[in-house]
């Protein structure tokens, strides 16, 4: 290989909670405090030559501060939940990245100082309006000050000349490029449960969700380094939730609409240098719906069979760009949504027993999961034209991406056998992973400009002993 991939994490966290008890309940604090320091280096390529690889540190701390306050009121007609957060992080992140190093003398030099706040108010309560039925309401009001200053450079290994990556920044000041923003937003949920009986409830419910807006630690040009907006979620659900005969079969089903407005996603850029930077944007407008289904049963004593199943819909209904990223018109509706298939289902079934000695469990688990995007890239990108022949599979290059950025059909089987003695102290396990051994690929990156897919396989077919000791049983 042509570097030793690595990682090193360390993480100091300290965190303290006060109680206190009062006549309408509880009041708590939590506060907390975080150190992080990690290095990287990644063999982005996975190949045994010198082609792409980057090295990469961190060292940020972290404050925050939490006050809840819990409690029943009206004759324990509402119950409450509330409180105020702050949340402080500050540090720096740097990394540097380096493409085809024995020909191209060009090195990226990404380095930026964040500081940023948060803070939030919220409260949410439950209205039991009959014994039936309940109305549970919410509200969250979120502002976020993020501040980050970069020194973004490219540097001649050669020549040692350096150069600041975004125009409107300056060597004089070492390419440094301050921003500041802020992103405030409010959050809401509305819902109604009625129990049909004291074993079936349905409900109804809808809510809006706020994701924070942001900056690009790694701009390489006056647009990139613009900040990206803040994401807002409206989600719809109806639902049911039921234990039926004596609950020994319980009954969840589901199904949920849902639009996202200034959707924030992640886009590698390639360069004409063979460079690449990853850009966060936002996408404009998608709409996802699905159907959730789970079913739990104990079919004799001891023995209980599960089964889920999940269709899932996920479409962009505006998606556009400056022209010449990836599509000359600037419209990528049809961009592939990445990590969501279209139909899962999975099948778990157990068998407990006390065998005299302790106790026996078998379990077996089987999962589906239909062929889904690992990455967005559509059929335009390293081959615009969709023309491009690769001579060794008589597929365009378009195909051959879309090929290897895609998790095909799978199902893992996987299966374990436990025992349990001194009265559940100590337990001795064999277990068997992805018993099939589907080695299909569970990450990829495609890297435009050089043209290569990189990807990691899952984990081959793996058996194994455990042993585990629970004290103070």
């Amino acid at each position: 290989m042509d570097s030793e991939p690595n990682t090193q994490a360390k993480t100091y966290t300290y965190s303290g909670t006060a109680n206190l008890d009062t006549f309408f309940g509880a009041v708590k604090f939590i506060g907390a405090y975080r150190r992080v320091s990690t290095s990287a280096a990644l063999d982005l390529d996975g190949s045994p030559f010198a082609i792409q690889q980057t090295t990469g540190r961190q060292k940020l701390q972290q404050y925050s501060g939490e006050l809840q306050i819990t409690g029943k009121a009206f004759a324990n007609a509402v119950d409450f939940a509330g409180g105020l957060f702050y949340f402080n992080e500050s540090g720096v992140d740097g990394s540097v990245g380096q493409t085809i190093p024995t020909l191209n003398p060009l090195t990226n030099v990404f380095n930026g100082t964040i500081f940023n706040d948060s803070m939030g108010i919220y409260g949410q309560a439950n209205w039991h309006l009959t014994d039936k039925l309940t109305f549970t309401g919410g509200l969250r009001y979120s502002i976020d000050d993020k501040g980050l200053t970069t020194r973004n450079q490219t540097l001649n290994r050669n020549t040692l000349a350096r150069a600041c990556q975004v125009a409107t920044s300056s060597l004089l000041n070492d390419c440094a490029l301050t921003r500041h923003n802020q992103f405030a937003g409010v959050s809401y949920l509305a819902g109604l449960d009625y129990k049909i009986d004291d074993d079936v409830l349905v409900y109804v419910k809808t809510s809006k969700g706020f994701r924070s807006g942001g900056q690009n630690l790694r701009a390489t040009t006056e647009a990139s380094a613009l900040p990206f907006r803040p994401e807002i979620a409206l989600a719809q659900e109806v639902g049911l939730k039921s234990e039926l005969f004596d609950r020994r079969i319980r009954l969840n089903l589901a199904g949920y609409y849902s639009t996202v407005k200034d959707i924030q996603r992640s886009t590698l850029v390639g360069f004409a240098d063979g460079t690449t930077s990853t850009i966060l944007s936002n996408a404009g407008k998608l709409r996802v719906w699905g159907l959730e289904g789970e079913l739990t049963a104990e079919l004799l004593t001891g023995f209980r069979i599960g089964a889920t199943a999940a269709l899932t819909r996920a479409k962009y209904l505006e998606y556009s760009e400056v022209p010449n990223r990836t599509d000359l018109n600037g419209d990528r509706r049809d961009e592939r949504i990445e990590g969501v298939p279209r139909q899962t289902f999975s099948l778990t079934t157990t068998y407990q027993r006390d065998i005299g000695i302790g106790a026996l469990l078998l379990r077996g688990d089987y999962s589906w999961t239909d062929a889904f995007a690992l990455q967005p890239y559509s059929s335009f990108l390293g081959d615009p034209q969709g023309v491009t022949i690769d001579p060794a599979t008589g597929r365009t290059v378009a195909q051959e991406i879309i090929k290897a950025t895609t998790s095909p059909k799978q199902g893992i089987l996987s299966g374990r056998v436990s025992l349990t003695v001194l009265d559940g102290a100590l337990e001795i396990a064999i277990f068997g992973r992805n018993l099939t051994n589907d080695r299909s690929p569970v990450t990829a990156l495609y890297v435009p400009g050089i043209n290569y897919v990189s990807g990691q396989l899952r984990e081959p077919r793996t058996f194994g002993i455990s042993g585990t000791f629970r004290f103070g049983q």
